[in-house]
């Protein structure tokens, strides 16, 4: 089954088709590199999956959750607050399953009726499935992979264009989306933090959110 699907597809920039006719499928788990000239069109035809600029004709199927690194920072969205709690953020689904947890366990703490306890036990198993108990850790071994590790207290403001790259690839990473479109990521990473990016992108542990397109 596919993932991305697009048939037929033109792409016309400034009155002149860039891409036509572009036909292609990238099944399921699989992993494919987009090779090509300086100014063949590889961005635009990322950008034009992410919906991010409009095409002339043809179809794109894609799944509802996409991580997409661009080429630049200019295209990534300003951070406030420390690296570490800037990652944290992104798992959004975990804190709020612990913030509930904690709810539940104070409230268990007074009166621990049947269907409190229940409801408990539910969201401790899907707390523990969606890795809540090792964030912290999977957070720190993401960053030091990718040569954050010594700026997981500094301020996000204070980065480098290159660390912002990195920890917006982190980020990507962390959330663990369906598809993971990347563009041109290793242009911020030096030779340890690239070997690291290739292993880790090897065993992509990416989720299954929703059945993948016929």
């Amino acid at each position: 089954m596919s993932i991305l699907f697009c048939k037929n597809l033109d792409i016309e920039i400034a009155g002149n088709i860039l891409l036509s006719n572009i036909t292609f499928r990238l099944e399921y788990g699989k992993k494919a590199g987009l090779i090509g000239a300086n100014g063949a069109g590889k961005t635009t035809l990322l950008r034009a999956i992410m919906g991010n600029i409009p095409y002339e004709k043809g179809t794109i199927y894609r799944p509802e959750i996409i991580g997409y690194l661009p080429q630049t920072t200019l295209n990534l969205r300003d951070d406030q607050g420390m690296v570490l709690d800037s990652m944290l953020t992104e798992r959004q689904d975990i804190l709020e399953m612990r913030s509930n947890l904690r709810f539940l366990e104070l409230k268990m703490s007074h009166e621990a009726d049947e269907k409190t306890v229940e409801q408990y036990g539910e969201l401790t198993e899907r707390y523990e499935r969606s890795g809540g108990y090792a964030l912290e850790a999977q957070v720190r071994r993401i960053l030091s992979g990718l040569g954050l590790e010594q700026e997981q207290s500094k301020d996000t403001t204070h980065l480098s264009g290159g660390q912002k790259t990195r920890l917006a690839l982190g980020k990507l990473l962390l959330k663990e989306p369906e598809l993971l479109i990347l563009d041109e990521p290793t242009n911020h990473l030096d030779i340890e933090a690239l070997e690291w990016l290739e292993n880790y992108l090897a065993n992509y542990p990416h989720r299954r959110l929703r059945p993948a397109l016929p």
